[in-house]
């Protein structure tokens, strides 16, 4: 009796599973558009309102306790950008060895 109710549930968790992928594929596209359509909407913007906007990224950094290694009134400096700054100058060394 438990295989039969087993087998008999695997229809409702693969659709489950199903419902679940599609609702990421739909979120992850939902995100891209929005990213998609800031991007595009900052050139239109003042420099107050980047300002602003650069503020609030800041804030979201700083709330979300992200890896900051330096943070001031002008901005921050994570581990991200470390690594990013890093791999850049590793990469002109090796350019210049060869």
């Amino acid at each position: 009796p438990i295989l039969a109710i087993f087998v008999s549930t695997l229809p409702l968790i693969s659709t489950r599973l199903s419902d679940r992928c599609q609702y990421n594929e739909n979120l992850k596209r939902f995100i891209m558009r929005t990213v998609e359509e800031i991007t595009t909407s900052l050139p239109n913007l003042s420099t107050d309102e980047l300002q602003q906007i650069e503020q609030a990224i800041h804030d979201l950094y700083r709330i979300r306790c992200e890896r900051i290694i330096y943070d001031d009134d002008y901005g921050i400096w994570t581990e991200q950008d470390q690594n990013s700054v890093a791999a850049a100058v590793f990469e002109l060394l090796d350019k210049a060895e060869n």
